[in-house]
């Protein structure tokens, strides 16, 4: 049977999940997503500021806050993009990334967990 691993944090703990032990998780973690925040830049800087939330809420508004997802009752929250990111439209030169046809109603729960790429239901608009 093979020994259990220490944590790599503290170095006196049994590790149990990402080579952290529970009390050194936590930390790590965060750092982690603190990494990743900065390599991604701000959201401000990602083109998600002022005039991206008066879109979004309008959009969202004209939608009658419907999640796109065909059976999903949930009151839709987030503008997604979609087919295509919003990165994936400002890197092909689209002028208007955030045009409502790019855009569809989802709840939080739909946008947090289907990927970009994943086939999701019909738009509404």
């Amino acid at each position: 049977m093979r020994a259990r691993s220490l944590c790599l944090g503290c170095k006196r703990a049994p590790a149990v999940d990402h080579g952290r032990c529970s009390a050194c998780l936590p930390a790590y973690l965060k750092v982690q997503r603190q990494r990743t925040d900065d390599k991604r830049g701000s959201a401000s800087a990602r083109g998600y500021g002022a005039a991206w939330s008066a879109t979004a809420a309008a959009f969202l508004a004209a939608a009658g806050h419907r999640c796109a997802i065909p059976g999903c009752h949930r009151r839709a929250s987030v503008a997604d993009h979609y087919p295509r990111t919003r990165r994936e439209l400002v890197d092909a030169g689209v002028t208007d990334p955030d045009a409502w046809h790019r855009l569809r109603p989802l709840c939080r729960h739909h946008h947090d967990t289907i990927g970009p790429r994943t086939p999701r239901g019909p738009r509404r608009a």
